[in-house]
């Protein structure tokens, strides 16, 4: 404050600009007026035309320095206050700063708080020393108040240990009356008790100890009963670490200078910061002999300057790098090991800085570091490669490449190859935001994309041999259907008797023939349907129908069979009219006949056949299209039951179960094969249960509700249902392009979240620590979980690097004193704010929520894992 109490007014003189800014925002954010200067020349030029209570001086200045400045501005009247900074500090240099006017003596790195402290004090000191100025006087031999008397117009002056002096009673002191001290002690103990630096008197031969202001906060809890006491009692608890020094130097040893020497003493509230010999304060002092008038040690002067908080805070510092390498160091062994590959490259030649394993994979075992990436890799000269690493570094836009094409020598004498590459380029930038650098991410898809390429022929070769299987059907069906419906026709004939009459042995001869040839055109439309099923090219039509309708016309095409056989028909579905399915009337129809046609042959006469109704979640072995709730018709009969290794073999093309021993023979073991492609083909499946001996349970199981038409997926032999969402790669790319404007908006996001106050004053660098890496592992699991190179445990789990960088996130949030509740927040918006971006770069995109919910349920594991880490991470540190 200046003498009138309004704010104080400050020049800086510091030639280093980032320095002076940073003094001049701390200052001026503490309510000071601040003005700068970055020479003594421009500092005198200000003096002369503004009011100026306060300098902060850099000692080391271009020119003239900051000490001829100092003598200069003690020469003016009112002269201001003045704290010197400096980079080269020693004691000596300390004191002649202080015996020439200045005020404090700080050195760099500048502790801020110390240094508020300390302008703080030096205003108040200017303040004082106005207001005593107008009465001080000299006054010879009377005691201390004559040694407050005689303290010049522009010393400074501290109250507190100058009254207390008053009233210590020196008589009673083996130093005596003040009056009786000789003039080179009375001025050095002036001296002592003007100078705001710490500093301590030991006088005579007891080592009576007088101290400054200063040195208050040296002795904490001591103070002010340390004042007039000898000082191996004040100091007990150090004497025998300090003793000998002031033996040493009552011999005549030279004056000692020690730099942050380790201490352990006991002070306000340290009683029991430590075991008895612990150090628990460090000090950078000297200690040098008074000696009088004719050369004899009247005592020793202690100049003290305590080093403890900013040893601690180097030590705090140390810990905090080793961590941090310690984190970087696991992160880039992670890099290492990843199975994607990553590069970074800097500067305009994109020197490689590093690559992990399976980057060097890549491009075979080489000399990368420290290298430009044309002189490290050679063969990439007019591949584009360097073109895009230009653009990306000089525009910021990510580059994203799909199965690229790159021809790369892998061996220093083997040939070059051409392999493929999805891989993105992305910028990276330092802390004032330049960019500096480019990240290479992403994998080696060759093999993907050879067998892509293998497999799109071998499927061509296949469908062309489909289809001349297909046409080769159609025709033998027309060839193999003429001979046989004429044989039908003349046994028809020959029994209707045009050749004459037909005996009874005849007539059983013909039934037979024509029988036989009944089931070898059975034979043939089975074996077309299913070539039609198995090629894709069987056409449905699909309505929404009643059960029991379908199920009526089934069972009157076998009723007669049944009848024959003495076996009842149950139709349960008759009073079931709300239960409808969708599906093609004509083959549901088809499959309920097959299945009950198989029932009547299979169930002894007098036996039970019973049709059920309904709608439920079908069962795993129903190998249906879908889990949700279906129509299902069920068929039930009392018959001789399959046995449990045969029910695997019943759905495969050409087989049965054997029954050889019952008696049974005939059919083709191609009914069930069709009937189950049939199903699945409308979106559904067919299941079986039985238990030899008491019967079986045919279900078929179809769609209740939907769209009344086909399902997308081909019908084919072996038909596989991908659990992969559509448009995984999509949205993959558009994470990876938009990362540097996704994490803008998380951070806005965050700061202005009522449910996250710590992000508002937090550093921008802090809040996105892990995101970035994520968001790049996340967008490259989503682009290879669509083309098939991503394991699909990543579907539920993550990657690994997710993993980690989620564990990191959580401990390092820790570390910021975070709650669960908050990184749950935190995770929360990312999804949030990574979802918009996403549907504003593919605007009505259809199929977008299969992807969107994957890329939710990997963020959501990731939230679970950091909050995990976090918690262990409070606990172990203790909080």
């Amino acid at each position: 404050m200046t003498p009138s109490g309004g704010p104080g007014r400050i020049l800086v003189v510091e030639d280093d600009p980032g320095l002076g800014s940073l003094l001049s925002e701390e200052l001026d954010e503490r309510g000071f007026h601040v003005r700068t200067a970055t020479s003594a020349e421009q500092a005198w030029e200000t003096l002369e035309h503004a009011d100026v209570d306060l300098i902060v001086s850099d000692l080391r200045l271009p020119g003239v320095g900051g000490d001829v400045l100092l003598a200069k501005v003690r020469q003016r009247p009112a002269a201001p206050a003045f704290i010197v900074i400096t980079a080269f500090a020693t004691v000596s240099r300390a004191v002649e700063c202080l015996k020439a006017g200045a005020d404090d003596f700080l050195t760099k790195p500048l502790d801020l708080e110390h240094l508020a402290v300390s302008v703080e004090r030096a205003l108040e000191t200017r303040r004082l020393r106005e207001l005593v100025a107008r009465y001080e006087q000299e006054s010879e031999g009377a005691g201390f108040h004559g040694l407050l008397g005689r303290s010049r117009p522009m010393r400074r002056v501290f109250d507190q240990v100058r009254a207390l002096a008053r009233s210590v009673d020196w008589a009673a002191t083996p130093l005596g009356p003040v009056r009786s001290w000789s003039g080179t002690l009375r001025a050095i103990v002036r001296a002592c008790l003007d100078s705001p630096f710490p500093i301590s008197l030991w006088c005579g031969p007891e080592l009576i100890l007088i101290y400054n202001d200063g040195y208050r906060d040296v002795l904490g809890a001591k103070h002010p009963a340390a004042l007039g006491r000898p000082g191996a009692e004040v100091w007990s608890e150090i004497w025998a670490q300090t003793g000998p020094t002031f033996e040493q130097l009552r011999r005549g040893g030279p004056p000692v200078y020690a730099e942050d020497e380790p201490f352990f003493v006991q002070r306000a509230g340290e009683g029991g910061a430590g075991a008895a010999g612990e150090p628990n304060a460090w000090f950078t002092f000297s200690l040098s002999a008074v000696r009088g008038e004719e050369g004899e040690i009247e005592g020793f002067l202690n100049i003290v300057s305590e080093s403890t908080g900013r040893l601690l805070a180097e030590r705090r510092g140390e810990i905090a790098r080793a961590r941090a390498e310690r984190a970087e160091a696991q992160l880039l062994d992670v890099f290492a090991q990843a199975p994607a590959f990553m590069a970074v490259l800097r500067g305009p030649e994109h020197v490689f800085e590093y690559a992990n394993n399976a980057y060097r994979q890549l491009v075979g075992d080489r000399d990368l570091l420290g290298r430009p990436v044309l002189e490290a890799l050679p063969e990439l000269r007019d591949q584009g490669f360097r073109e895009l690493l230009d653009s990306v570094l000089e525009g910021g836009e990510p580059f994203v490449g799909r199965e690229m094409p790159v021809t790369l020598a892998r061996s220093p004498e083997g040939e070059a190859e051409q392999r493929f590459v999805d891989f993105v380029y992305y910028p990276i930038s330092d802390a004032h935001g330049t960019r500096t650098g480019v990240v290479a991410h992403g994998s080696d898809v060759t093999e993907h994309v050879r067998a892509r390429r293998d497999a799109q022929a071998a499927r061509a070769e296949a469908e062309e041999a489909n289809q001349a299987k297909s046409r080769f059907l159609t025709s033998m069906s027309h060839e193999l259907r003429t001979p046989i419906n004429a044989i039908i026709g003349y046994a028809e004939l020959l029994e209707l008797g045009i050749t004459g009459p037909v005996s009874e042995a005849q007539r059983t001869q013909l039934e037979r023939i024509r029988a036989s040839s009944g089931h070898l055109l059975t034979l043939i439309d089975d074996i077309l349907d299913l070539s039609r099923v198995e090629a894709g090219q069987m056409e449905l039509t699909y309505e929404r129908l009643p059960a029991a309708d379908t199920v009526a016309s089934a069972i009157a095409l076998v009723a007669p069979q049944a009848e024959q056989r003495r076996i009842h028909l149950e139709d349960r579905c008759g009073d079931a009219r709300e239960v409808c399915y969708v599906g093609d009337e004509d083959r549901v129809r088809q499959i309920l006949a097959n299945l009950l046609s198989n029932a009547v042959k299979f169930t002894p006469p007098g036996g039970r056949i019973r049709v059920e109704c309904g709608a439920s979640e079908p069962p795993e072995e129903a190998d249906a299209s879908t889990e949700d709730s279906l129509t299902y018709i069920g068929v039930t009969d009392t018959g001789i039951g399959i046995a449990a290794e045969e029910m695997e073999n019943i759905f495969r093309p050409f087989t049965q179960a054997d029954r050889s021993d019952d008696g049974i023979q005939g059919g083709t073991g191609l009914g069930l094969s069709i009937s189950r492609h049939l199903a699945k083909l409308m979106g559904g499946g067919l299941s079986a249960r039985s238990t030899p001996g008491e019967g079986s349970t045919f279900t078929l199981w179809l769609p209740s509700e939907g769209a009344l038409e086909a399902p997308m997926e081909e019908a084919t032999g072996e038909q596989t249902w991908d659990m992969r969402p559509a448009r995984l790669s999509a949205v993959g790319q558009v994470v990876q392009e938009r990362i540097p404007s996704l994490l803008s908006a998380f951070v806005d996001r965050m700061r202005g979240d009522a449910d996250l106050p710590m992000a508002a004053g937090a550093d921008e660098v802090d809040l996105v620590d892990h995101t970035s890496t994520f968001l790049a592992d996340l967008s490259h699991s989503l682009i290879t979980l669509e083309n098939g190179t991503g394991p699909e445990r990543r579907l539920r789990d993550g990657s690994e690097i997710q993993r980690l960088v989620a564990e990191l996130h959580g401990r390092q949030r820790a570390r910021l004193g975070w709650s669960p509740q908050a990184v749950a927040r935190e995770w929360e918006i990312l999804r949030e704010v990574t979802e918009d971006v996403v549907l504003e770069a593919l605007p009505g995109e259809p199929d977008l929520d299969g992807a969107l919910g994957l890329l939710a349920r990997l963020m959501e594991r990731a939230d679970e894992i950091s909050r995990s880490s976090l918690r262990h991470a409070t606990a172990a540190a203790g909080r």
